[in-house]
């Protein structure tokens, strides 16, 4: 009986033993695998790192600008800008700066100065010819687009004519401008400075999309005892100080027309230098012809309109 109860007991405690070593064995076991998926699941981040979920609404606000363009431009070309003049120099029509002086209106009584009558047009021409402008579809091309195409850089549509009015009379403020701006068309104004009486004429008070004023010199419009052009006889501080007395009347400015502008006679290199290092990009002369890419900017020649130009066939032949 004694016997009995201590081998029960011995069996009892071999068995709890067992017991524990197989759930150490577990135990053991256990951890070792959860440390083997842990070593896994960081060497599958490193190699493949979690990537947050942005929306595609999220993604368009953050897309950069640049990009946008270059693929516009890539799949859909831009309709080109270049105009249509040939690309032989030889070839093209040149460009019509066309040159006015005075207007007249017959129906106010006016009529025609004796000493200026060929440089004096009827304003009733002028709407005329502003009118078969617009009607045709003309274009009036910036004075920056008019020195890059004297300089080759850009090609200007075949239907584009500079309108260019000389010396600032009353009759181009009154009746001239309101014309230009009836037809949508520009005109710029070489004033002489002299001439212009800031109280009586607001030079900012016209909308520069229909007139622009440039420089005729501000006092050196005048002869010397020659026939000259003062400004070639007019030393070169006397040339800088008439600039810088314009400069005060019409602001900064880059264009300038030769007071007389006969060549040979109203300007020289001497002049155009000059010019050229108070800001000057662009000159012009009386001399006739159209401008041309290659041209001189400096001495650039213009068509005349004047009272010969009297009818619609005639002022078609200058612009055409």
């Amino acid at each position: 009986m004694a016997q009995d109860l201590t081998r029960r007991k011995r069996f009892a405690s071999r068995k709890a033993r067992v017991r524990r070593q197989r759930f150490l064995v577990a135990a053991v076991a256990f951890a070792v695998l959860l440390l083997a998926a842990g070593a896994t699941v960081a060497l599958g981040a490193g190699r493949h790192p979690v990537k947050p979920v942005v929306r595609a609404r999220a993604a368009v606000k953050t897309t950069p600008v640049a990009s946008i363009v270059t693929t516009s431009a890539a799949t859909t070309p831009l309709p080109s800008t270049e105009a249509t003049l040939p690309a032989d120099d030889s070839e093209t029509r040149g460009l019509p700066v066309l040159m006015y002086h005075d207007f007249y209106d017959p129906a106010k009584g006016e009529t025609a100065p004796a000493m200026y009558a060929g440089d004096s047009l009827d304003i009733n021409s002028f709407e005329e010819q502003l009118a078969w402008l617009h009607d045709n579809g003309y274009s009036f091309p910036s004075w920056d687009e008019v020195l890059a195409f004297t300089q080759g850089r850009i090609k200007l549509p075949e239907k584009s004519v500079v309108l260019t009015c000389d010396d600032g009379t009353t009759n181009f403020f009154s009746e001239a401008i309101p014309l230009v701006e009836k037809y949508q068309a520009h005109i710029t104004c070489f004033l002489i400075g002299e001439r212009v009486d800031p109280v009586k004429t607001d030079l900012t008070s016209y909308d520069p999309r229909f007139v622009t004023f440039e420089s005729h010199s501000y006092a050196l419009h005048v002869g010397n005892e020659s026939g000259d052009g003062l400004i070639t006889t007019t030393s070169d501080e006397g040339v800088i100080a008439d600039i810088i007395r314009e400069t005060r009347l019409i602001g900064p400015h880059t264009v300038f027309c030769y007071p007389f502008g006969r060549a040979g006679r109203d300007y020289s290199e001497r002049e155009e230098q000059i010019l050229a290092e108070h800001g000057y990009q662009l000159a012009f002369t009386v001399t006739n012809g159209r401008v041309y890419p290659g041209m001189d900017p400096m001495a650039l020649p213009r068509v005349r309109v004047d009272a010969s130009t009297i009818t619609l066939d005639g002022f078609k032949a200058l612009v055409q």
